[in-house]
């Protein structure tokens, strides 16, 4: 099952507030925050 990357953003973002945690993808990865940075710049 795939989900939309807006809604899985969206799912990443309640969780970081509910619990204070930051989501990071992959073990080694980058945060969310990250990605959305770089996202913010490619439609840019």
């Amino acid at each position: 099952m795939q989900i939309d990357p807006q809604y899985a953003d969206c799912i990443c973002r309640r969780f970081q507030e509910y619990t204070g945690k930051q989501v990071v993808i992959d073990a080694d990865g980058p945060s969310l925050d990250e990605i959305a940075q770089k996202r913010q710049k490619e439609a840019s």
